[in-house]
């Protein structure tokens, strides 16, 4: 797997305490089954460095990406309806009452998170409401996080994203991977690259008398994309 430049060691301890106390599965838990709401950590917005208020003003919309129970999904909030959306590739509705939950304890960490943003926001009542989103979905049980990532790039609230099939969701993955080896922040890439291409597949049936080696450039589909990907990357 290639490695990445990351923050240095203590801003990813920092920001490991904060997801922590924010989404972690033991806090979900403790809500659905006790009604127990930790929140944000006390420290977040303070700083800058994991939420910066002053952008996060300036945007229409946020987007939180959620995997629960081996399952990705994503929450649209929308600031100026003060509306949130969930954009779910399987499901139309909260099939169950931990669900139901979690619609619930994210509603109230976007109510937080206003308090931050706008320090006059008012809340009233029960809090705004949250509906799901009519989103295409997806045509097997292994590409949530594939449309998540679709979503976040593409979605719109006034148009619907294509209907992927299997073999487009596959194109896509491909294309991720390459995303990933040619990044700015892939520490390896040139050594992944120079492993591409020298990868050598043997035959089933070596008996067969055909001695010609087969090379393939990783997992992706060709070669001619990659060297195009790369020269183009700036």
């Amino acid at each position: 797997m290639a490695h990445t430049k990351v923050q240095d060691t203590k801003s990813r301890r920092q920001h490991q305490r904060l997801r922590n106390t924010t989404i972690a599965d033991k806090n979900l838990d403790a809500y659905h089954k006790e009604g127990t709401y930790v929140g944000l950590h006390p420290n977040l917005g303070k700083d800058g460095k994991h939420f910066d208020g002053d952008k996060a003003a300036n945007r229409k919309w946020w987007l939180l990406p959620v995997c629960n129970r081996l399952h990705w999904y994503l929450y649209a909030f929308n600031l100026e309806k003060k509306d949130l959306l969930v954009l779910d590739s399987m499901y139309d509705h909260a099939f169950d009452e931990f669900r139901k939950s979690l619609d619930k304890y994210v509603r109230k960490l976007m109510e937080d998170m206003l308090k931050i943003v706008i320090p006059t926001f008012d809340q009233k009542g029960l809090g705004f409401p949250s509906r799901y989103a009519k989103v295409p979905k997806q045509p097997n049980n292994d590409d949530c996080g594939i449309y998540v990532i679709k979503l976040l790039e593409e979605w719109k609230e006034d148009s619907e994203l294509p209907a992927y099939n299997n073999e487009e969701l596959l194109k896509i993955r491909r294309r991720l991977v390459l995303d990933i080896v040619l990044s700015n922040y892939n520490t390896n890439q040139v050594s992944l690259l120079q492993k591409a291409f020298t990868i050598t597949q043997r035959r089933n049936n070596p008996n067969r008398g055909k001695k010609k080696e087969v090379k393939t450039p990783f997992i992706a589909p060709s070669t001619k994309e990659i060297t195009r990907r790369a020269e183009n990357r700036k």
